[in-house]
């Protein structure tokens, strides 16, 4: 829930707001559902090109923007079908009314309390539904006082589509509520100096909490400073990585002086991690197509000075010649639907193609196969995405372990709880603890 400050505003300042913000999501809408691109990315793009916008301002329209795209599949029911058309095939011949009408209603869904919304309010007048938790809940209470024959139910939340691809381990109300809401906070300590860290973060009054069983995992209750520019961030004392991406590493379980390869790397979270549990003995290799990626690791491991981190951009000499069964563990984050941080790419539970699916596992299960030949004998080999769905995880897994008599499934310990995972294979627990739903599995090779 956000409240505004900005309630001393003069009002033709707030209904510049509102202007803007209605272009903003038109242009969001375009980019999109248009041209497919990333939300994120084409919000922080738009500020950039428009850098005239203060903090309120800016505020305003991203929490506007993401609230809309969080909502979606209930606050699109305000719209006509030839407005819903439009906006879905890229194009922009709906009215700046409409638009405003769907932020108002996406907003009092996340209970925000921004002052320029009241010039919105007069086109949803007869709303007068108190805040609840419970999106579904509060957009029917708000349809029957706009008297609209509409009904909101879980598949505006979670698409009809999706829902039977969802592993069972989830349950789906529980996910309608996490995407109800705001994605958490959470930092991975990677210091001893725990004391010189939270010296800084009280000072700064941060709301803080650490997990009851991963002392090295803090969620943090929107701390309104930019991290990255605090000293203990600049010192590499911790880094911004979601509970459930920090249970990854906890189960490849990495000892002082392996060798560890980190086959899909990116910016290197998980490596960075897999370097500190190994107490920085050892070496981790990580390796990703994407050289750009690299880059952004180097200079995180530089920043908390590791010296056991090497980069490599992905060949298949990583897996062969002198590579092929040198290695103690194997981690293959690889790429996936995403489905599973859905609370952080709001935009994406609206534009991914369920046709999509089976050429992404197809490609799972072919980097699965390149990257088990560099695991030693009773080495591990690990197998994660950031996905919900069966097909992209116990399905890749199975079908791996068919074409490879040399891998079994092995148990190990949830971080997450401390209970033994004796099929080796875990989906994050969303319902207990507030985080991504990220999938992992344990193989050993025999």
């Amino acid at each position: 829930m956000t409240v505004d400050k900005s309630k001393n505003l003069p009002e033709g300042k707030l209904k510049n707001q509102c202007r803007t913000c209605e272009a903003a999501l038109k242009h969001c809408f375009v980019e999109v559902f248009g041209r497919r691109k990333v939300l994120d990315k084409v919000v922080s793009a738009f500020f950039r090109a428009n850098k005239k916008f203060g903090s309120r301002d800016r505020q305003f329209i991203n929490e506007s923007i993401f609230a809309v795209f969080r909502y979606w599949g209930i606050v699109q029911k305000l719209l006509d079908t030839q407005e819903l058309a439009a906006i879905k095939e890229g194009r922009e011949n709906y009215s700046a009314l409409s638009l405003g009408k769907i932020i108002y209603f996406a907003l009092l869904l996340d209970g925000s309390e921004f002052a320029a919304m009241r010039f919105w309010r007069s086109e949803l007048k007869n709303i007068s539904v108190e805040y609840n938790s419970d999106p579904i809940e509060m957009a029917n209470r708000v349809f029957a006082e706009l008297k609209m024959d509409e009904k909101a139910t879980l598949s505006d939340v979670i698409p009809l589509d999706f829902q039977g691809l969802i592993s069972k381990d989830i349950d789906l109300s529980i996910l309608a509520e996490r995407l109800a809401s705001r994605p958490p906070m959470w930092i991975r300590l990677q210091t001893d100096k725990v004391e010189e860290l939270f010296e800084e973060f009280n000072s700064l009054g941060f709301d803080y909490q650490f997990h009851p069983k991963i002392t090295t995992a803090v969620s943090l209750n929107n701390p309104k400073v930019n991290l990255y520019t605090l000293e203990s961030f600049k010192k590499g004392y911790f880094e911004l990585q979601d509970l459930a991406s920090q249970v990854i590493g906890l189960v490849a379980n990495p000892h002082k002086g392996e060798r560890w390869l980190d086959v899909c790397a990116g910016a290197g979270g998980k490596t960075l991690q897999l370097a500190t549990l190994m107490e920085r003995k050892g070496t981790v290799v990580a390796s990703d197509i994407r050289s750009y990626k690299l880059q952004d690791l180097k200079l995180r491991a530089k920043r908390a000075a590791f010296p056991n981190i090497m980069t490599k951009e992905f060949d298949n000499s990583l897996f062969k010649g002198k590579n092929a069964g040198k290695y103690d563990g194997v981690l293959v984050d690889a790429p996936c639907s995403c489905s599973g941080v859905w609370r952080r790419n709001a935009e994406s539970r609206w534009t991914l193609d369920i046709s999509e699916l089976e050429e992404i596992s197809r490609i799972q299960l072919e980097i699965l196969e390149k990257s088990c030949t560099a695991v030693k004998i009773e080495g591990f080999l690990i197998y994660a995405t950031c996905s919900i769905f069966l097909v992209e995880n116990e399905a890749v897994v199975r079908e791996f372990l068919k074409r490879h008599e040399e891998f079994k499934l092995v148990e190990f310990v949830n971080p997450l709880n401390g209970e033994i995972v004796p099929d080796g294979m875990l989906q994050a627990d969303i319902k207990n603890n507030n985080c991504d739903s990220m999938f992992v599995a344990k193989l050993m090779r025999k």
